[in-house]
């Protein structure tokens, strides 16, 4: 009966051990019925593999025994000791330098276990969907922004096209101005010229005569 197992948790998972291999090791002490190891973050997953490590790592797990008193002596006499052995030839087990860190859960049924971990799925999923929609928001404000910025460019286009005359009417304008110039300086220069000009007066005839009788 389900009532009667006991589940005891597993704080560290060394690297390349599985489910498989935690069972084969623990079986030697008892029945296990179930055993559940909880896998590593995507994101350490994914770090590790671009550093060229590859392999599926679990961080925790949870055995079943199929005694709650087996699960409890199982717990207390294997926690802090080597998984290992050292070999009488030198040669050591691949994990005899791990330790086992057991403890075994009063009251606590594999059924717990299942909601905990469907908790832990909806938590998660929850965090990916906020994760997608910040995503989805941040990219709408940078093309509204690029939209926006856009928009000012075309406007302050227009206003500079308004404010700033055409080639044509560019030269026009120098033209007129080199016509008004060139009519100002003839008239100036006649102006000055008449100012200094020598002007010889004419005597009347009479008046001629008038001082030569003098």
């Amino acid at each position: 009966p389900t009532s009667e197992r006991g589940v005891v948790y597993m704080s560290r998972v060394p690297p390349r051990m599985g489910p498989r291999k935690v069972k084969q090791m623990l079986s030697g002490f008892g029945e296990v019925t179930r055993i559940f190891l909880q896998e590593e973050d995507a994101s350490l997953t994914r770090r590790r593999q671009k550093a060229g490590k590859h392999g599926k790592r679990y961080v925790e797990g949870w055995i079943e025994f199929a005694d709650k008193k087996l699960a409890k002596r199982v717990a207390k006499s294997l926690n802090a000791t080597a998984m290992g052995k050292v070999k009488k030839g030198g040669g050591t087990d691949f994990y005899a330098y791990d330790l086992w860190n057991l403890k075994y859960l009063k009251g606590f049924t594999w059924e717990h276990l299942r909601e905990k971990v469907a908790y832990e799925r909806r938590v998660q999923s929850h965090k990916l969907k906020m994760r997608v929609a910040r995503a989805k928001q941040t990219n709408d404000e940078y093309v509204q922004m690029a939209d926006d910025a856009k928009t000012f460019a075309a406007i302050e286009a227009r206003k500079q096209r308004k404010n700033q005359p055409s080639s044509s009417s560019l030269q026009q304008n120098v033209d007129e101005d080199h016509r008004d110039f060139t009519l100002l300086s003839n008239f100036v220069g006649k102006r000055q010229h008449a100012q200094t000009k020598t002007v010889t007066p004419k005597f009347d005839d009479n008046l001629d005569t008038l001082l030569g009788d003098l």
